[in-house]
């Protein structure tokens, strides 16, 4: 059931029952009562009250006036001037959008003399007054007090605005008058009586109408099968009940399409469904229309027939006999509407502004014989349309329909297939696949570019019914962007985001952007082994593209990672790597794996009994899970060699060394040099007598080395030292 809140309309020029004092007075909304009102319902039947003067007489009664039935006095009352028109306001119980649905009439009263009378009020229809009325409500009423007489200034204050202007479609291709009755299109007034069907006699009303346009037959279709059926509304009021013409089947019905009124006449009953009932002429589709500019309205009439539409039915709509009815009586409904019926065409050049034919279900002694001319917008007339789509199908297929829509509007030009047929949207997003054999179809929209939901529908086509609401929505799609970084700042790459949908990896420096997101709010989520997220969730609301979506990664207990490798790249096992707290082993590959690592900083240093390290300590700061923090370790090797002389024995005593370490060669002038890194050496022999050749070698360690040998001979003496002695020479 569609809940409707239809926006209040400026008041019109209004005009004043005969039976109510002629006061320009401005029709009432929802009444306002105070403390030093006297208030009276129908508990009060039979009873007296007293009304000062400066109080307000309140009469609250349940009615239901989209059935025609208002309450008012009998007799206009000469001590009492009534506020204006009647306002209706929802039972108190009551949250029923529904069209002829029950509410509370209110009336306000003010006495004018002082005195003593009854006031009767009767529930009838106004123009119906040979006919007794349905219920009456009477009081004694005593009032008192000096009444000065109403200023007329005040008066004339509170007349109403114009209505704003509309667009007519003349300029569009439109006429400026149109009317399907002109063209044998409407079918007979009808009666809905004192129960509050009337949305089922708009629905009747149109479907009629359309079967008539477009098969030349005029059918007198069951009301009664839509109130009984019990689906979209009862005697309290429903709403629009078009699917029992499409696919639906209410109780003990194998079959959906119209019901005549010969096999089950009106009642105005809710009387429940018991047999099945013949089925007829089946409608392909239905659509409903919200605020639409008259130009609009008076295109789909033109195009589709006539069209249910709802307005606020008030006392003085109820009265209306002929002419244009300009009277906006939006506000006794408080901007809300309570009435079906069926618009059949329009006129530019009737009232001030022109004006729509409206047919009615109150009979055809109401108004002019059942229908009347209604200013354009007056009384939110217009403001919610209902209009079918009907045609002939091949015997034996059905009907599959749909609309699609962006947000809230119908999107035009979407191809819509089965997998066998194809159709396009409308301008409101209809579509309509005919001449569909029962089975089972897969529908898929498309358009370049676009997403849809859901993206497909699976839909079974049986005998007897057409397949309605099998609707789908054009997204709109977004980006959400954001960044992923450590407690640091520094991004975070490999973590994953979600909208719960969709999802994007962070790349190196932490970003990250998910795409061909649609119009919503998502909780994004982040996620990565081994951390914690904050925020997680962030909410986010997508009507355009969205960045600055940032979290921020905490490890409550960081891993630190690395391996330790020769100069060739393999995998030095058992080396030890400290932080100075924890320390760990390397595997056979050379991988070590600190855990439980608090964020802060550390100095890693590494071991191996006679290996050397590159670099020999890392410092590192913690604060995510770190990898890649390796060490290259240099093995312990040697470098060996023989000292010889000339007769190519081994001299013994030769001290040789790489610069850092040194040794002695033994008796057979051999010497190795241990525990020696990989690295360029300069090898040196020396010995106190003895010269060598080469006096030093270069050698590059990465293994062991051997064969570095040298000459030994012994040393030339040292050259003896000449000196000069220089005496004076004296001359005697």
């Amino acid at each position: 059931m569609l809940v409707v809140a239809l926006f209040r309309r400026l008041a019109g020029v209004y005009t004043f029952l005969a039976v109510i004092a002629a006061a320009l007075l401005a029709l009432p909304s929802a009444v306002q009562s105070s403390s030093n009102d006297i208030i009276v319902t129908q508990a009060h039947h039979g009873t007296s009250v007293t009304v000062a003067e400066g109080q307000r007489l309140i009469v609250r009664l349940e009615g239901q006036p989209g059935t025609g039935y208002v309450w008012e006095p009998q007799e206009a009352p000469s001590l009492l001037r009534q506020a204006g028109d009647p306002a209706f306001e929802p039972l108190p119980e009551s949250t029923d959008a529904a069209m002829g649905s029950p509410v509370v009439q209110v009336m306000t009263f003010s006495p004018v003399r002082a005195g003593n009378e009854t006031l009767t009020l009767v529930y009838r229809r106004p123009w119906e007054r040979g006919i007794a009325p349905l219920r009456t409500f009477s009081i004694q009423v005593e009032t008192y007090g000096r009444f000065a007489a109403p200023s007329p200034a005040a008066q004339l204050a509170a007349l109403p605005q114009s209505l704003p202007p509309v667009t007519m479609g003349v300029s569009e291709g439109l006429p400026a008058a149109f009317n399907w009755c002109d063209q044998g299109v409407c079918t007979p007034v009808k009666d809905q009586g004192g129960c509050g069907a009337c949305w089922a006699f708009a629905t009747a009303g149109v479907v009629e109408s359309a079967i008539k346009r477009i098969d030349g037959v005029e059918r007198d279709l069951s009301e009664q099968y839509l109130l009984s059926a019990g689906t979209h509304g009862t005697c309290y009021g429903g709403m629009p009940a078009y699917d029992l013409f499409i696919g639906a089947t209410p109780a003990h019905q194998t079959e959906a399409g119209a019901v005549y009124e010969r096999d089950l006449p009106y009642t105005g009953q809710d009387t429940p469904l018991t047999r099945a009932l013949p089925h007829h002429e089946r409608l392909l589709a239905w659509n409903s229309l919200f605020n639409a500019d008259v130009a609009t309205i008076k295109r789909i009439i033109r195009e589709h027939g006539p069209v249910s539409a709802y307005v606020c039915a008030g006392s003085r709509f109820m009265w209306h006999r002929s002419g244009v009815f300009e009277t906006d009586e939006s506000a006794v409904c408080n901007g809300s509407i309570n009435h079906a019926a069926v618009i059949v065409g329009w006129d530019d050049s009737k009232g001030s502004r022109g004006a729509w034919r409206l047919r009615n279900s109150w009979g055809t002694t109401w108004g002019e014989g059942g229908y009347m001319w209604i200013g354009y917008g007056v009384s939110g007339i217009g403001q919610w349309i209902d209009y079918v789509y009907y045609d002939r199908t091949t015997p034996g297929t059905y009907a599959i329909s749909g609309r699609v829509r962006d947000r809230w509007n119908g999107v035009a030009g979407i191809i819509v297939s089965d997998g066998s047929r194809s159709v396009v949207t409308d301008q409101f997003g209809v579509y309509v696949l005919k001449n569909v054999s029962p089975g089972t179809y897969t529908l898929t929209p498309s358009r370049g570019g676009g997403a849809f939901s859901p993206a497909s529908r699976t839909v079974m086509v049986v005998n007897g019914r057409n397949v309605n609401n099998q609707n789908f929505a054009l997204l709109a799609t977004y980006r959400i962007s954001g960044r992923v970084t450590d407690s640091a700042g520094e991004g975070l790459a490999g973590v994953r985001v979600s909208d719960g949908t969709r999802s994007a990896v962070t790349d190196a420096n932490g970003s990250y952007v998910i795409e061909g997101v649609p119009l919503g709010s998502y909780a994004l989520t982040a996620s990565l082994s081994g951390y914690t997220f904050s925020p997680n969730p962030r909410w986010v609301a997508v009507s355009d593209d969205v960045s600055g979506q940032d979290f921020t990664a905490v490890c409550p207990s960081c891993t630190v990672r690395g391996r330790v490798v020769d100069h060739a790249g393999n995998g030095v096992a058992g080396a030890t790597v400290s932080d100075g707290m924890r320390s760990a082993t390397t595997d056979s590959q050379g991988n070590y794996v600190l855990t439980n690592v608090p964020p802060g900083t550390y100095t890693l240093t590494p071991s191996y009994s006679g290996y050397m390290f590159s670099p020999s300590a890392r410092t590192i700061t913690v604060n995510r899970h770190l990898s890649g923090l390796d060490f290259t370790a240099s093995p312990p090797y040697r470098i060996s060699g023989r000292v010889v002389d000339s007769a190519s024995n081994g001299v013994a005593g030769v001290v040789v060394s790489d610069g850092t370490r040194s040794v002695a060669t033994d008796g057979d002038g051999v010497f190795t040099l241990r525990d020696v890194p990989a690295g360029t050496y300069t090898l040196t022999p020396s010995h106190g007598s003895l010269a060598f050749t080469p006096p030093s070698r270069t050698v590059t360690v990465n293994g062991d080395v051997s064969g570095q040998n040298f000459s030994a001979a012994p040393a030339a003496p040292a050259a003896p030292s000449v000196y000069a002695v220089f005496l004076p020479l004296t001359v005697r």
